[in-house]
C-alpha cells in the first residue's frame, strides 16, 4: 500500500510540474516560437517528433521555411547555442527516403545558415513552433 501511495504521489508531482512549467515564446507573423530548447541533449528526428506530440497544444517541429525564419531572427528569439536544428521537411530525392532538412546554427566554419539533408537517425536539436490562432 505504501508503494502504491508513493507511486501516486510521484505521478501527481510530475504531472503538476509539467503543467506549471512556463514556456516563454516569441511570435513572428503567425508563428509562435519557444525561446529555448526543451531537451538537454540532441536527439533523433523520430524521438523529437514523438516528444512534440507529447507536449501537445499544437507544438511541432518547424518546416524548413519556418526554420529559415527562426535562423534569420535568431538574435530576437535567443537561445540558439547549439549546432544543428531539425525541420519537419523531408529531403527530396533521398536514396532511402529517410532524410529531412536541418539548418546549421553556430557552425563556426562559414556554413552558418546552411540547409542540409540529414538521416532521421542522426542527432540534432529542435525548437518547437506552433501557429497562432
Amino acid at each position: 500500500m505504501k508503494s502504491l501511495l508513493l507511486f501516486v504521489g510521484i505521478f501527481i508531482l510530475n504531472s503538476s510540474f509539467s503543467q506549471t512549467k512556463t514556456i516563454n515564446t516569441v511570435t513572428i507573423g503567425n508563428l509562435e516560437i519557444m525561446t529555448e530548447d526543451l531537451l538537454v541533449e540532441p536527439n533523433t528526428w523520430r524521438t523529437l517528433t514523438k516528444a512534440s506530440l507529447e507536449i501537445g497544444g499544437g507544438w511541432r517541429l518547424p518546416t524548413i521555411d519556418e526554420l529559415s525564419v527562426l535562423y534569420t531572427n535568431r538574435d530576437l528569439i535567443g537561445g540558439f547555442d547549439k549546432y544543428c536544428y531539425w525541420s519537419s521537411t523531408e529531403f527530396p530525392n533521398s536514396a532511402d527516403q529517410d532524410a529531412v532538412f536541418y539548418i546549421m546554427f553556430n557552425a563556426h566554419n562559414g556554413e552558418d545558415g546552411k540547409q542540409v539533408g540529414c538521416l532521421k537517425t542522426e542527432k540534432a536539436w529542435v525548437r518547437h513552433v506552433r501557429l497562432t490562432k
